[in-house]
């Protein structure tokens, strides 16, 4: 058969350039047509609050910033910032101040009551009078102080006084604040001189520090242009919304990002599927030219090529990120196929850029190592396709590479026991479909392609062909000769590497016209 390599390749001519532009173009635009069936979305006019009637799936790996999540987001930053007040030190040492002259103001009389000349009885009428404000219990201890304490708890009452007042003292806190001004008077104080010197200060005790409209919207502003844009990452095949699910907005977002929702074409998906598609087949064509010329000056070969890679390109696309279904095709039955029609080399070459597809569509390396490693077995052990047996151990060959396969990814980590059982079913189903499949298609394909198959190499050499039989009857010398020159011709062959059931074949029918 088609199998040996030329010793020389020969010059690229005119004649050439135009059959590999005819054959790269078809094969490429077909390869494009097909990967780009899901590129073309036809829109699906769906609306917050519908109902999905079917799985919506992310197209490809996108990083989708959110506007919902930024908006939810930056509200809440918004929400957090607590009520802004009006604060400013330099206010409040003012209003402090203004406060303690005021305190000086109001106790004098109280200082004068204390002062040098005056007696213990007429100091008493005068504290009487004092500080009309003050409560009994009040008054009782400033009547009972002596005129060192006296000084000493003024000195204190205006400390607290000008501490407090310089120190932040909102407006909602005021009430609470001068509630506790005793327990901020020193404890060297008893706690009815500390009462006093509260209720004494208390009501010159003022707000320093006002909420803030302004401020507080200043401070949210702030916070929320603070809050980074969120984005979402979506992994290619990511459910966006489930089956008898309500489209939520947050849902709405990303359909729209994957411009799901209109009829757009993806222009990025698809230049890539049409550039990787032009890079299998140009570099498929050109190995075909260089180490199969025999093969590349034949339109038929080319064609039975082409289709194949077509009907293979169809197939993974067809099943392609759906559970289980990959590992049922019998893509192994591609190598085989090209290895009994044309040569294993052919075969190898054919099968690793069935097993690159593989790998595109699906976007997983199992993906591409099953097919490449299934259809390697399948070539190696199917061999020449001379038996029915080679067939059958060509199908055990490929379910124990796939289940390997299997194996090797799922003790990585790809999935559990239960779904790997179920692919070693997948995978033996997809070894015995591909066996089949090559039996029962090689043959077929042989005859409506014009490749001289095995078989039918087998059926010349047969004696009871009519040919040869009219040969043994009519010169039984020269039938006689035939035969002795076949075995000599296919000894020679096997002993070159040549093939040598074509060689036997030929030398049977050498002298015959």
């Amino acid at each position: 058969m088609l199998t040996q390599r030329p010793a020389q390749a020969a010059p690229f001519t005119r004649h050439d350039l135009g059959r590999s532009f005819v054959a790269s173009v078809l094969l490429v635009l077909a390869m494009t047509a097909i990967f780009a069936v899901d590129i073309v979305p036809s829109g699906l006019a769906l609306q917050v609050g519908q109902v999905s009637k079917d799985d919506i799936l992310a197209p490809r790996t996108a990083t989708i910033p959110s506007d919902i999540l930024t908006t939810e987001k930056r509200q809440q930053a918004r929400d957090d910032v607590p009520p802004q007040y009006d604060y400013r030190p330099d206010r409040a040492g003012a209003i402090a101040a203004q406060q303690v002259a005021e305190f000086d103001r109001t106790v004098a009389p109280v200082d004068a009551a204390f002062g040098a000349g005056v007696s213990a009885a007429n100091r008493t009428t005068l504290l009487k009078t004092v500080l009309p404000g003050l409560s009994e219990a009040g008054r009782k201890t400033l009547i009972g102080l002596t005129p060192p304490e006296w000084k000493a708890l003024r000195v204190e009452a205006a400390r607290v006084l000008d501490q407090t007042e310089r120190a932040e003292l909102r407006d909602s806190d005021v009430v609470s604040v001068r509630a506790g001004l005793a327990s901020r008077v020193s404890a060297e104080f008893s706690v009815a001189q500390r009462d006093l010197a509260a209720e004494t200060i208390r009501p010159l005790l003022l707000p320093n520090s006002s909420f803030s409209e302004a401020i507080t919207e200043q401070a949210r502003t702030a916070a929320a242009q603070g809050v980074a844009p969120v984005t979402q990452e979506i992994q290619q095949g990511e459910i966006i919304v489930d089956h008898g699910h309500r489209i939520t907005a947050l849902d709405m977002e990303k359909i729209e990002a994957f411009g799901l929702n209109k009829a757009t074409l993806d222009v990025a998906r698809l230049s890539g599927f049409f550039l990787f598609s032009a890079l299998l087949v140009a570099i498929l064509l050109a190995w075909v030219w260089r180490f199969r010329p025999a093969l590349w000056h034949r339109n038929n070969v080319l064609l039975l090529v082409g289709l194949i890679l077509v009907f293979g390109t169809f197939a993974l696309k067809l099943t392609a990120g759906r559970a289980g279904l990959p590992y049922l095709l019998p893509t192994a039955a591609v190598g085989m196929l090209i290895a009994v029609l044309l040569d294993a080399s052919a075969a190898i070459v054919l099968t690793a850029v069935l097993a690159l597809l593989a790998g595109a569509v699906n976007g997983t390396l199992e993906m591409a190592s099953y097919v490449l490693l299934g259809g390697l077995a399948g070539i190696v052990a199917v061999r020449r396709g001379d038996r029915l047996n080679a067939f059958v151990q060509a199908a055990f060959a490929i379910a124990i590479v796939n289940a390997l396969v299997i194996s090797v990814f799922s003790l990585l980590g790809a999935r559990d026991l239960t779904g790997t059982l179920q692919l070693y079913g997948a995978s033996a189903v997809a070894a015995g479909g591909s066996a089949v499949a090559a039996v029962g298609s090689f043959a077929v394909l042989g005859n409506i392609f014009g490749i001289l198959t095995v078989f039918q190499l087998l059926e010349l050499a047969n004696p009871s062909q009519a040919l040869l039989r009219r040969l043994l009857v009519e010169t039984p010398g020269t039938y006689h000769h035939s035969i002795m020159v076949g075995n000599l011709a296919e000894r020679a062959a096997e002993a070159i590497g040549a093939d040598a059931l074509l060689t036997r074949v030929a030398a049977y029918y050498h002298d015959i016209g």
